[in-house]
């Protein structure tokens, strides 16, 4: 015998799932982004300033090796590309070694080896030797690829050190604190969130507007 569901029922299920769809989309494209925005930091950035600041003789020591590496990237094979710069890193020292760590990373994270790829970046993050907004933004890029998986006690506890006032990642990680909060169906945590970002003088104006998008997904 079949049962009717009231009218009103039926509707709240409907409403409920669009909701979870729209929080499910806000922690995919926050995550997009970060990995977009990441990756080229990572190369145009960290990767210059490190490098410059290598000697030459260490810089032909290691290129062919790096270049090796690298070779096994682009030929789509990853996981021998990851091997090789965890090689590079525990060979070589100071710059060479945090270049060679997020290239790693990086290999790994095109390997889908997502676990790994975190645990490289903390690697990197509780490197003392690595200047802060280098191994901050490794703490962040960790936070970001672990956020649909991991859990959240863990996530908000690992993002903490980002949201000093200031930090140079300070607004990126409330963008991925509010992603975390969204995940765990904390929407009121997740809005207030994200209007810090949004009533900061300092937030450019690009990222306000996505800012206001990302709030405007959010239904409470």
């Amino acid at each position: 015998m079949w049962r009717i569901i009231p009218w009103s029922m039926s509707a709240d299920k409907i409403n409920w799932q669009k909701q979870k769809k729209k929080r499910s989309a806000f922690y995919r494209n926050s995550a997009f982004y970060f990995v977009t925005l990441c990756l080229g930091i990572v190369f145009a950035v960290v990767v210059n300033i490190f490098w410059r600041s290598y000697s030459v003789s260490q810089k032909s020591n290691n290129s062919a090796a790096y270049a090796k590496a690298t070779d096994l990237l682009q030929q789509n094979k990853p996981r021998e590309a990851a091997k090789a710069f965890a090689s590079l890193a525990d060979s070589c020292n100071g710059g060479c070694t945090v270049i060679a760590r997020f290239s790693e990373a990086a290999a790994l994270l095109k390997a889908n080896e997502i676990s790994r790829a975190a645990n490289t970046y903390m690697l990197i993050a509780n490197n003392s030797s690595v200047p802060a907004p280098y191994g901050d933004l490794a703490r962040l890029y960790s936070v970001q690829i672990r956020i649909n998986t991991a859990d959240v006690m863990a996530l908000h506890r690992d993002i903490a050190p980002l949201l000093s006032n200031h930090n140079a990642w300070k607004t990126l990680a409330l963008e991925a604190e509010a992603a975390i909060f969204t995940r765990e169906g904390n929407i009121n945590s997740a809005r207030k969130t994200l209007e810090i970002i949004i009533k900061d003088p300092s937030t450019p104006s690009k990222l306000r507007q996505r800012t206001n998008e990302l709030l405007n997904a959010l239904v409470t």
